[in-house]
């Protein structure tokens, strides 16, 4: 019997020292021990943290608050955690609190450019053409900004060729005849040459002849032409930057702060051990008590049964001998002699036999 009483003691204590540890086992640890599925389920939607943590007690109830600071269109029950063990406290949402922030709005400095064609590469034209100041609104940010004269770029479109006519006049003059032999028939400028085209003559003096008044000197002006080949401009393009300050309306933020009611949470570790021992020390003792309890009925049992063993074997002899007894053959019966006494007179009694 210790044979099976020492294993039963040792499983028994094993599984009260389980239960104890189980209940004293943190939560926390099964919080914070996900899978692999979970943190692909969360991580589908924004995570937000707190900012702050704190806690106080208010009318005697522990209470933890945790502020965050999210954008408006979060929704506040996106943030409510389920229940969960701080300290000594085993914690569930309580209230949710929610402030809008003010508004508030981001400033920078931003450029852009303006592109201005023309035919003309005339700065003063080009500006003419273009406004002084324009719009700005580029993600989210709005302004107005101004033409910066100090930084203009032009550059041509392209080119085309074309030819023109290059003329030029040349006076000769104190000619003593209009002869053509006196007035050259090219002239160059600007690297051009230029053919003679015509010739226009002049009389400046004369002589008397007779009677006849005749020119004596002449004064010729010489007209040339030429045809000479240029390029020029299809356009010109001019980019201007303009400069200014613009603001962003930022998306207001809110406040949320989700409040937690704590209830004390109490170890009892130590009466689970206390109880376990009552336990264990009871089921030894009356183990015990059964087992000396069997010993001390055995010898009576064994008695008993050896009784009964006696009994039951003369019962059956009492019976084999009785049915022997009445199966033997029976001897024929004899006549007994009776004595009769017969009662005679005075005298005395008188004996007679009879069969």
């Amino acid at each position: 019997m210790k044979k099976i009483i020492i294993p039963l003691l040792a499983v028994m204590t094993v599984s009260c020292l389980t239960a104890c540890n189980t209940r004293a086992t943190p939560k926390d640890n099964k919080v914070n021990t996900i899978s692999v599925t979970e943190v692909n389920e969360v991580s589908e939607k924004p995570m937000y943290f707190p900012v702050s943590v704190s806690t106080m007690e208010e009318d005697g109830e522990m209470l933890l608050i945790k502020n965050y600071e999210v954008p408006a269109t979060v929704n506040p029950y996106d943030l409510v955690e389920e229940s969960f063990e701080r300290g000594k406290y085993q914690y569930e949402v309580r209230d949710i609190l929610r402030k809008n922030s003010e508004p508030k709005t981001d400033t920078k400095l931003a450029s852009t450019q303006v592109v201005i064609n023309s035919n003309s590469n005339d700065m003063n034209k080009i500006l003419k053409q273009a406004p002084v100041i324009i719009d700005y609104d580029k993600d989210g940010y709005r302004g107005q900004l101004l033409m910066n004269t100090t930084n203009l770029f032009t550059e041509s479109l392209g080119t085309k060729s074309y030819s023109y006519t290059v003329t030029d006049t040349k006076t000769y003059t104190d000619l003593s005849r209009n002869d053509t032999s006196y007035i050259a028939k090219s002239i160059t400028k600007n690297g051009k040459e230029l053919a003679l085209v015509d010739i226009e003559w002049q009389t400046t003096g004369t002589n008397l002849v007779g009677s006849t008044l005749v020119p004596s000197s002449y004064n010729a002006v010489a007209y040339y032409s030429g045809t000479a080949y240029g390029s020029k401009s299809t356009g010109y393009a001019t980019t201007i930057t303009y400069i200014g300050e613009v603001t962003k309306e930022l998306e207001s933020n809110s406040i949320i702060s989700v409040v937690y009611a704590g209830e004390r949470i109490y170890n009892f570790i130590w009466l689970w051990i206390v109880l376990g021992g009552i336990v264990i020390s009871g089921t030894v003792f009356f183990i015990l008590r059964f087992l000396n309890k069997n010993r001390a009925e055995e010898p009576e049992k064994e008695n008993s049964e050896i009784a009964k063993e006696r009994v039951q074997e003369a019962i059956t002899k009492d019976k084999t001998s009785e049915y022997v007894e009445n199966n033997k053959p029976q001897p024929k019966p004899k006549k007994d002699k009776v004595q009769v006494y017969v009662p005679k007179g005075e005298s005395g009694d008188k004996i007679e036999e009879q069969t």
